[in-house]
């Protein structure tokens, strides 16, 4: 990582040590994660992005974050392996990921989707659709998500 880049999250995996995290490149954010210490780029150079959250499950590797194109909304995202999926923004302006759990085939994305005036709601997405946790007044945020199971007994 450069002095012009931040870290955000940690995963392990064995001996693999995952970092997540954004960097600037002179004109634009990047999302990236560093494996062992060797970079992997996110997104293209169009688009601000910055990944907040990493999990690690069954050697897939599961990030969060946010993308920004100039003059466009925010979309919370998640990428698996590299593959960006964009997350449900239902009637929302704009949306930031903060948080990412794995359980199973689920995939859970916590964050915040915001109206026009700036509004904003806790929320989180499974498997990609959209859930509110909170009303519009109270402009929160939701940055981080785990998944616990009930025993069978």
């Amino acid at each position: 990582m450069s002095a012009n880049g931040v870290a955000y999250a940690i995963a392990l995996d064995g001996n693999d040590v995952y970092v997540v995290g954004t960097e600037w490149n002179g004109s634009n954010s990047v999302a990236k994660y560093w494996k062992n210490g060797n970079a992997v780029a996110l997104s293209n150079k169009s688009a601000n992005t910055i990944a907040t959250a990493i999990t690690v499950d069954r050697g897939d590797v599961y990030i969060a974050g946010t993308e920004t194109v100039l003059g466009e909304s925010s979309i919370a995202k998640y990428w698996k392996n590299g593959m960006a999926v964009a997350l449900d923004l239902d009637e929302y302006d704009g949306a930031y990921a903060g948080g990412i759990a794995v359980d199973g085939d689920d995939v859970y994305v916590a964050g915040r989707v915001w109206t026009v005036g700036g509004k904003s709601k806790a929320a989180y997405w499974k498997n990609g659709t959209l859930q509110t946790l909170s009303d519009e007044n109270e402009s929160v945020d939701a940055v981080s998500i785990i998944v616990v199971k009930t025993p069978v007994e």
